[in-house]
């Protein structure tokens, strides 16, 4: 039972997470270590969805997950983001003139952008490289 309650509470991929964890557990031979593959896959669902949600879902250290999750933003070969150079346009001026928009994504990256003279394609070109270079 409560296997098919976690499968309604977990979002589906933190549940194909705890699928892969679970046959990794029931094949294992003795203690052995988790695989790097399955820390890396869970570092990832911990970034998305949070550490300690992750940590209980995959029945795994919080804090090891927490150093691995850390250590991936922190700038490991893994966690760099590059910087991202974005061109743009003009189009048609906007009646306003300027405007100072704001990005952010649910992890901590920000973006502010001060405009003159710029359409909802130019936003829309800015929002989609902004989410595009957050992944």
């Amino acid at each position: 039972m409560m296997s098919s309650r976690r499968s309604q509470v977990l979002p589906p991929r933190l549940e194909a997470g705890l699928q892969q964890f679970e046959h990794w557990r029931s094949t294992r031979t003795s203690r052995s270590r988790i695989p790097e593959s399955l820390w890396g896959m869970a570092v990832e669902l911990g970034a998305e969805f949070g550490v300690h949600r992750t940590a209980r879902a995959l029945r795994l250290n919080y804090d090891a997950l927490k150093a691995r999750v850390e250590s991936r933003g922190a700038g490991s070969a893994s966690g760099v983001t590059p910087t991202r150079f974005v061109e743009l346009v003009a189009g048609t001026p906007a009646a306003s003139g300027k405007c100072l928009v704001a990005f952010e994504d649910g992890q901590g990256a920000r973006m502010w952008v001060h405009l003159e003279h710029a359409d909802a394609a130019v936003l829309a070109a800015l929002a989609a490289t902004f989410v595009r270079g957050a992944r």
